[in-house]
């Protein structure tokens, strides 16, 4: 293979791990939107009948204000005028566990980008890598290209497992 094609194919490399991380993340956003559907789905029955009952609920309210307002009408000198005023909401456990089941898919789904994400970078370095590797002529060159240190000798996992031992779990509030 000449310079010029190792050229090519490092640019042709590149382009490629551009879209490829585009497409990542894409793909985030739909698997995104597919938990909130999913959890809109898992919660449309029980919307409904809480819709319902809030309708029902406001119809009675309102016939109970029509109620104490004709009761005040009906007093002399009509001192005032009251409606009562009632209010609905989600109860706060259907509402907590909504956002516990969307930070869960948000948390996961986040980690899966990140692991995707960094086996690109991983590959399209290993890609170009093997591309400059073969354009050099010199040991020298070789030498030092052989001297880039590796991700494992820079944090070895029993040097993981000594930070871990030392840590005083204690002291961690929970």
């Amino acid at each position: 293979m000449n310079k010029t094609e190792r050229a090519e194919l490092k640019s042709v490399v590149r382009q490629q791990f551009r879209v490829l991380r585009d497409e990542v993340e894409h793909r985030a956003t739909e698997v995104t939107a597919e938990a909130e559907h999913a959890v809109a789905d898992r919660y449309a029955e029980e919307d409904h009948a809480w819709e319902t009952a809030t309708f029902q609920a406001h119809q009675l309210v309102l016939e109970a204000n029509r109620q104490v307002n004709d009761l005040f009408r009906a007093l002399p000198n009509r001192v005032h005028e009251e409606q009562m005023l009632v209010n609905w909401r989600l109860p706060a456990r259907q509402q907590e566990k909504r956002h516990e089941l969307r930070r869960l898919a948000k948390v996961d789904i986040d980690k899966k980008v990140a692991d995707a994400t960094l086996r690109l970078k991983r590959q399209e370095a290993d890609l170009l890598r093997d591309l400059s590797v073969g354009a050099l002529e010199s040991e020298d060159a070789r030498r030092f290209l052989g001297g880039i240190p590796a991700a494992a000798e820079l944090v070895p996992l029993a040097r993981l497992a000594e930070l871990e031992a030392g840590l005083d779990v204690s002291s961690v509030e929970p």
